[in-house]
């Protein structure tokens, strides 16, 4: 009974501990637009990761319920400050981060597209933009901004993931492919990027391929379950029906 004790005390500061950084880290980005933008919407998963799940459910929705008040706050604040400097592009271009992380993307787009007419034209505001308008599915308009962000110089593993994302929903398969194994050439322990990979291979019909790199991003996180079910779908197309169907049952369980 006490070690359950203690080990809940563990997981609850330890989540108190995330959410602290976190904050920190997005005031940081609230004081500086001149840091990249580290802080995305995937690094919330982090409080709710697997390593906290025992946690209880009332400690997630603690950590929550801080991180949206915090947000929050910060939109308020902003608000204020563009109130008194409307000219003033930096100010636009924070909220829209907030509101984008908020998954408020018509509000996100409309400060990123106001920012940009006060001047802003640096990569970051074009990653966000680029970020929004996928989120949005809006494919052909994020494909410019996503290319400028590439042209400007500001490269790492998770833009070049992005625009694989965009260019394959695009159906530009080679670009996606391209882009795709940049990301993986640059963060080769990142199985989402297999997973992404395995997907392409598979629309332009490269099985075996499909199947190699679906084994690869199940091996690096057992609980892809988009993984497996790709895997399946390229198992169907070999012929191995066994295997297909051991997938699926996987996939389904995970997901």
């Amino acid at each position: 009974m006490l070690r359950r004790q203690k080990r809940h005390f563990a997981l609850l500061m330890n989540a108190y501990k995330l959410v602290f950084i976190y904050c920190l880290r997005l005031l940081l980005f609230w004081l500086s637009v001149g840091s990249a933008l580290p802080i995305c919407a995937a690094e919330l998963s982090v409080v709710t990761s697997n390593e906290h799940k025992t946690a209880s459910t009332s400690v997630e929705d603690i950590d929550i319920a801080h991180i949206k008040k915090f947000q929050h706050q910060l939109l308020e604040d902003l608000g204020n400050k563009i109130e008194e400097h409307p000219e003033v592009g930096d100010n636009y271009f924070r909220r829209a981060f907030i509101y984008y992380q908020l998954k408020e993307y018509k509000d996100a787009l409309k400060d990123c597209q106001q920012a940009m007419s006060c001047g802003l034209d640096h990569a970051n505001i074009h990653l966000l933009k680029s970020e929004i308008l996928f989120a949005q599915k809006n494919y052909g308009e994020a494909l410019p901004e996503i290319n400028k962000t590439i042209a400007l110089n500001y490269i790492n593993a998770k833009i070049y993931a992005l625009a694989a994302q965009i260019n394959g929903s695009l159906k530009e398969y080679a670009e996606a492919l391209q882009y795709c194994s940049k990301a993986i050439d640059l963060e080769p322990s990142n199985a989402r990027y297999y997973e992404i990979r395995a997907e392409l291979d598979y629309k332009v019909e490269q099985y075996l391929r499909c199947i190699r790199d679906a084994n690869k991003a199940i091996e690096l996180d057992p609980n892809l379950g988009r993984a497996y079910s790709i895997r399946g779908q390229a198992n169907c197309a070999v012929g191995d029906l066994k295997q297909a169907k051991f997938d699926k049952k996987k996939a389904k369980e995970l997901n």
